[in-house]
């Protein structure tokens, strides 16, 4: 079975939602925003979807989990470190400058203690990476890892954000830099890049 991951960049923030799929199956990760545009683009790949995952709890990654839900009848899975984020959501969306609020989710699933999702045809490493949030997650498909906002193509994520941990961050790029070296990197925002790529001269 052949896997692939495509990018689907959303909302106002130019958030990157990715569709992981096989020959029948479908996964969602972090659908940030746009339901209607999200919605079109599963559908026309002909697979099933069978769950949303979500890198961490941050507003502009979750816009469009409700609606998902609810039209494809399917579960919502993420880490309860990132419960506070999720609950407060609209709060940040408003301090960002947004006028549009969100129906807040309801989490069927935490990946707490969970190293491996089986979805079908889809297996899914789960790897918590926290700092950029302290239930920060990355999903890794074959040599592909979904790691949220922990790390861009030109910089480390933030981490002057509530519940951000600059050391943890670090620690979290250093696993990553020295046990998937030759994944390539889908983050949050921006484009996809190598591990290998990574900068390791600006203090990580």
């Amino acid at each position: 079975m052949s896997t692939e991951i495509e990018k689907i960049t959303v909302g106002e923030w130019d958030e990157n939602t990715y569709l992981v799929y096989g020959d029948k199956d479908l996964v969602i990760v972090d659908p940030g925003d746009d339901y209607e545009r999200l919605r079109l683009q599963i559908d026309q790949t002909g697979r099933k979807p069978l769950a949303i995952l979500i890198t961490h709890g941050h507003f502009d990654h979750i816009g469009a989990i409700c609606p998902l839900m609810n039209y494809y009848d399917i579960p919502f899975y993420m880490h309860s470190a990132d419960k506070r984020l999720l609950r407060q959501a609209n709060f940040y969306r408003k301090m960002s400058g947004s006028k549009v609020f969100i129906q807040i989710p309801k989490t069927d699933k935490f990946l707490d203690n969970c190293s491996l999702l089986e979805l079908g045809e889809l297996t899914i490493e789960v790897i918590h990476a926290p700092g950029h949030t302290n239930g920060s997650v990355s999903f890794k498909v074959g040599n592909d890892l979904i790691c949220g906002d922990l790390i861009f193509e030109q910089e480390e994520g933030r981490t002057d954000l509530p519940e951000s941990d600059p050391t943890a961050s670090k620690n979290s790029i250093r696993k990553l830099i020295n046990e998937f070296n030759g994944c390539r990197i889908h983050p949050g925002h921006g484009n996809s890049f190598m591990v290998s790529e990574i900068d390791q001269s600006k203090e990580l």
